[in-house]
């Protein structure tokens, strides 16, 4: 496992946009041609954008071509204003900048004072015509206005054309990036989609599966805006096969500005299911508990400092516990089976339910093998394995008498539910040093938690899961003269997945695991064995696991009009695979479990075979081999010393 830091640098060559090359970056640009009303183009007109709800403002000037441009606007209603001696000053209101689009908007000068003033406003939205990008752009507004199921904004991607889920209705909640990312975009494939977030990468890499997903995704009240492209979107975002979703995060304006909300669904306000009422049992606590508040405005020290049309700050917070019910239908051991006694399956008429006593098999005609089965069905209590025995113990009792198979499955139901609670902290700082020098600092920090497969109703399979995720963007835009722009931003996330079992402190020895096995185990972190059947219940599916990521982003900077190279992606760390102690498992190259193997200590995975055969995992004799891995001996604590019978 290894973490990797890439730099790039991109520079410019062309003194004049001639193509839109700014479609990766999260905020949005002004360009355009001044002529005068004879159609001759004017150089040295002074322009100046500034936002309405900041007033910070930025300067371009057009060059002997007629051409400016005003790039890295954070996206919002702008008003440009448009000065040059000999001509009256235009002013054009309520120009609207979006995420990653280039905005043209020519215009036209009159001869004139420059105290005299034309001024357009209240007009119709300028179409974004300088590229071929398609896609779609979720605004403040629609993000506020149009239901998120989950409560996460990205939620939304899925209206865009030529988008498909490619999963079910699950909850895409910002605590599930699979979930999140689980879409295809004009038929590229699931998970072949780019996440940027302040024009920082935002994309995890799951080297082991091959998937690309959102690794952070903000809450609604923090996202000013966002634009997913599906096609045609420029080199530097040609990391994938399918679209690039780039968020641009909310910033502080003048005015102070809060909110706070409260989402709550609960069960006692849901019908019962038809298994609760087949069963007898509760209905399953289904909980979404999500809460927030954010707060945005001008960096204000009394007497000292006032940060209005200067320095802005955004605060948002979220959290949300989320109960995930579910419903649970096995097999598991009765109180006679744990004992040996399995006297309730010979009436069948299937004759798989027998057992045979391998002690008793002997050599028979054509190269096969004869046994003697058990009396009554049941195995003599001088037969037990103690290991066998206490593993039988670690299943509860049946709880829900099968009435569809004649063998008693599916006698246990369970309807558990898996914790999950999240807390989302973001934090941005905005500050204009002058009308030529703009910065802006975002901080990020999400910590997930479940607690889940709790399905005995004790903590036999329960896992508990982490993931902490790290965030921060800086962005510095200098204008170093009339036709230079400088754009330095730095970015990384990471990203901590653990998992690990909430029964650990199992006594092995206690158990009856042998000695060189318990020798391989720290007590503190031993989990109940795992172990699983074709008939009954499994225990414990997976095991510990720890992952890390690093996604550092490129430290970039450009001039002013078009890049002459593009940066390559950021190196992103594999999630890799680290046990954290021994855990003894059944050999999956063999059969599933039989409750009788598991009796009669004969290996996990083991059938138990029948008059004419010994069965997988045993010799001619029946008797049982040991089975030795990595991870200790397994299985055999009373190995049975019988010779070969002859022939």
């Amino acid at each position: 496992m290894g973490i990797g830091v890439y730099y790039a640098l991109t520079f410019a060559s062309l003194p004049a946009p001639r193509r839109s090359a700014f479609a990766q970056d999260p905020r949005g640009f002004i360009r355009g041609t001044v002529t005068d009303t004879s159609g001759a183009v004017i150089p040295g007109v002074k322009v100046r954008a500034t936002a309405n709800d900041t007033g910070v403002a930025a300067v371009g000037q057009t060059n002997e071509s007629g051409l400016y441009n005003l790039p890295y606007l954070i996206p919002g209603l702008y008003k440009i204003t448009f000065e040059q001696t000999g001509f009256k000053s235009y002013v054009r209101s309520n120009v609207e900048v979006r995420v990653s689009e280039t905005t043209e908007l020519p215009i036209q000068l009159e001869v004139g004072q420059v105290a005299e003033t034309v001024e357009v406003r209240d007009t119709t939205p300028v179409l974004e015509t300088a590229s071929a990008s398609l896609g779609l752009v979720m605004d403040q507004r629609r993000i506020n206005d149009l239901p998120q199921r989950g409560g996460n904004p990205l939620e939304l991607t899925l209206l865009a054309p030529g988008v498909a889920n490619t999963t079910n209705l699950r909850l895409r909640k910002s605590m599930a990036p699979e979930a999140t990312s689980d879409f295809a975009a004009d038929g590229a494939g699931r998970y072949n989609n780019e996440f940027q977030i302040d024009g920082i990468s935002n994309t995890a890499a799951d080297r082991g599966r091959g998937y690309a997903r959102v690794a952070y995704a903000p809450p609604a009240s923090a996202v000013r805006e966002f634009k997913m492209q599906t096609s045609a979107y420029d080199a530097s975002v040609g990391h994938t096969m399918g679209s690039v979703v780039n968020v641009s995060t909310a910033s502080g304006t003048n005015q102070l500005h809060g909110e706070a909300h409260w989402f709550l669904r609960h069960s006692s306000l849901d019908a019962p299911n038809f298994f609760n009422n087949k069963n007898r049992t509760p209905k399953p606590v289904y909980q979404d508990n999500r809460w927030g508040v954010s707060l945005g405005g001008p960096v204000a020290v009394p007497k000292l400092y006032d940060g209005r049309n200067r320095s802005f700050f955004f605060f948002a917070y979220e959290g949300n516990q989320f109960g995930v019910p579910s419903q649970f239908s096995r097999t598991v051991p009765t109180a006679a089976q744990r004992n040996g006694d399995f006297s309730a399956l010979l009436p069948l008429t299937n004759a798989n339910y027998a057992i045979y006593d391998p002690r008793s098999t002997v050599a028979a005609a054509g190269g096969r093998f004869s046994r003697t089965p058990f009396a009554g069905n049941i195995i003599p209590a001088s037969r037990l394995d103690t290991l066998g025995v206490n593993l039988a113990r670690l299943y509860p009792l049946p709880n829900s008498p099968s009435t569809t198979t004649a063998d008693g499955r599916n006698n246990f139901f369970s309807s558990p539910k898996a914790i999950q609670k999240t807390y989302s902290t973001l934090l941005r700082l905005d500050h204009a040093v002058s009308e030529n020098h703009r910065v802006f600092l975002r901080l990020h920090y999400d910590f997930w938690k479940e607690d889940k497969n709790h399905d005995f109703l004790n903590e036999l399979n329960g896992i508990h899961q982490n993931r902490p995720n790290r965030g921060v963007a800086l962005d510095d835009v200098m204008v170093l003269n009339p036709t230079t722009v400088l754009n330095l931003r730095y970015g990384f996330t990471s990203t901590k997945w653990w998992q690990y079992r909430t029964s650990r402190g199992i006594d092995y020895a206690a158990l009856g695991f042998s000695p060189q096995l318990v020798a391989l185990t720290e007590r503190a972190g031993a989990p109940a064995p795992h172990h699983a059947g074709r008939l009954f219940a499994a225990l414990l599916v997976g095991g510990p696991r720890r992952r890390r990521q690093l996604l550092a982003d490129p430290l970039r900077h450009g001039e002013h009009h078009q890049d002459g190279r593009k940066p390559l992606p950021p190196v992103r760390s594999g999630m890799a695979r680290v046990p954290e102690f021994q855990q003894p498992a059944a050999d999956r190259q063999r059969a599933g479990l039989q409750l009788y193997d598991h009796l009669h200590a004969r290996p996990f995975g083991q059938l138990a075979g029948g008059p004419d055969r010994p069965g997988p995992g045993c010799d001619a004799a029946g008797r049982a081999r040991r089975v030795d891995g990595s991870r200790g001996q397994f299985g055999v604590a009373k190995p049975v010393p019988r010779p070969l019978p002859p022939g």
